[in-house]
């Protein structure tokens, strides 16, 4: 197997930079749906399908010895869609349910987990 090898990778830079931009997309396309989502259905429930979403997707990525560009670009997209759920709900979630006097604090911590 070649796994490993710097052959087996040898994308160029500005197509690897492509392929790292696709999740930013994702995530930007995902804002747009994130709206309308949460006004169709439960926050609960699009925030569980979009964590199992995007565990899918990167166990799909992470599986596969030899994806193809076509695989990694639809896989980085559809991880920054389903990944922008929680990023647009959370401030809500903090402004509904944390006690007045801790919003700062709350906000801040939910958005210590964002980089994570």
């Amino acid at each position: 197997t070649t796994w490993g090898s710097r052959s087996a990778h040898a994308a160029s830079f500005g197509i690897a930079v492509a392929l790292f931009s696709l999740h930013s997309l994702g995530l930007a396309l995902g804002s747009v749906l994130a709206g309308a989502s949460f006004q169709q259905a439960s926050p609960k429930l699009i925030l569980v399908l979009s964590m199992l979403v995007l565990a899918g997707c990167s166990l799909a990525l992470g599986l596969q010895e030899d994806p193809g560009m076509i695989v990694i670009a639809v896989l980085r997209t559809c991880s920054g869609i389903v990944a922008s759920m929680p990023l647009i709900y959370l401030p809500l979630w903090v402004d509904e349910f944390s006690p007045s006097e801790g919003n700062g604090q709350w906000m801040g911590i939910v958005q210590m987990g964002v980089p994570l």
